[in-house]
């Protein structure tokens, strides 16, 4: 199970990150400064991505025949990160567009939400997926 998670978190959270890491590098060494609210979109686009990743997972859970409220209740969180993460975008990008005024922080903790909810069914998803698998992956 070590390998597949590892693998999961190397290859889906690593690589999305990276872009993320090497700004912040850059950001650092020209002593600019660094608010969460520059990585919005980055941080609303990881949890999309990894929240479709994981409907795949769950999808594959499905055709080898796992059914139960918990792949039910996955289903459900994945759609809702989802939507929530296109909806905290879409305000985002109308209040610049508009040039309507919006409160940052509430968008900043929905992308935190949204983020560290996406990371946790992602997981999840990777260990239901080794379960059944067991180990011959």
């Amino acid at each position: 199970m070590a390998e597949r998670i590892l693998k999961w978190l190397a290859f889906s959270i690593g690589l999305i990150l990276l872009p993320i890491f090497l700004s912040l590098i850059i950001r650092l060494v020209f002593n600019l400064d660094i608010n969460l609210s520059d990585y919005t979109s980055e941080f609303l686009f990881m949890g999309v991505t990894l929240a479709t990743t994981s409907l795949g997972d769950i999808y594959s859970l499905t055709q080898k025949g796992v059914k139960g409220i918990h792949i039910t209740v996955l289903f459900i969180v994945i759609m809702f990160i989802s939507l929530v993460c296109i909806f905290t975008y879409g305000i985002q990008k109308m209040g610049v567009d508009l040039s309507i005024s919006y409160d940052q922080k509430m968008i900043n903790g929905l992308t935190i939400v949204v983020c560290i909810s996406s990371v946790i069914t992602g997981l999840l998803c990777q260990v239901f997926l080794e379960k059944i698998e067991g180990g011959h992956s």
